[in-house]
């Protein structure tokens, strides 16, 4: 019963996911959904076990400092962006030599 909860909710927050337009969502929400059915301490290990096995099939990726949950391909596209940003510097540009 325990895997075939943890998987429905897996397939809520990859639904949900999708469906958002930044692919995102506060990991409040699943915690709202979660007490409904569990106690407090039920409703933690619940959570740290979908976000374990999300990040694991790479689903989503969790932030736990903002406490929001990303679609793993827009979280890996975002990071490629990053990476491919140039540097900026306050410092003016090498002068062109005169010919």
């Amino acid at each position: 019963m325990r895997r075939r909860w943890n998987t429905s909710i897996l397939k809520q927050i990859d639904s949900i996911l999708k469906r958002k337009s930044d692919h995102s969502i506060n990991d409040e929400f699943f915690h709202d959904i979660l007490d409904e059915h569990f106690s407090e301490e039920e409703v933690q290990r619940q959570f740290d076990t979908a976000m374990n096995w999300g990040r694991y099939a790479e689903i989503f990726d969790y932030d736990r400092e903002s406490g929001r949950l990303v679609q793993t391909e827009v979280a890996q596209a975002e990071a490629v962006q990053t990476e491919a940003a140039p540097a900026h510097t306050n410092e003016d540009p090498a002068p062109t030599p005169k010919a």
